[in-house]
């Protein structure tokens, strides 16, 4: 049996390939990722509603990707983000009619709301 060989060339390209999508994947320390994952009533898997974890997040995240991470009712999301956050809501900012959250500050209040909730 006569095996090919793979020019230079193309492992070379299969290995930058690699090397760009990979570390996204690659958890390099030995914490679990969190994952969250819409199921479908027949089974599949909704590919819009997959987030891996909280470092998957956008820099700014909308309300439809503040519902699929947290898995609160969309029409609830806009109510927080609506509301002060010295009154409990998530804070936001606005660019024309669109209402977007900042991660670092999204994450910080979801925290502060998980811990509020334990007592």
């Amino acid at each position: 049996m006569e095996t090919k060989q793979v020019p230079e060339q193309a492992m070379n390209n299969l290995y930058t390939l690699l090397m760009q999508v990979l570390p996204k994947y690659i958890n390099h320390s030995n914490e679990v990722p969190e994952k969250r994952v819409r199921v479908l009533s027949d089974g599949e898997i909704n590919s819009k509603a997959f987030i891996l974890s909280r470092h998957d997040l956008p820099n700014n995240l909308t309300a439809k990707e503040i519902h699929l991470y947290t898995n609160i009712r969309l029409r609830t999301v806009y109510d927080l983000m609506n509301k002060s956050p010295e009154h409990g809501g998530i804070p936001s900012f606005r660019v024309g009619k669109s209402i977007f959250s900042n991660r670092e500050e999204f994450l910080l209040w979801w925290d502060e709301t998980i811990i509020k909730g334990k007592k």
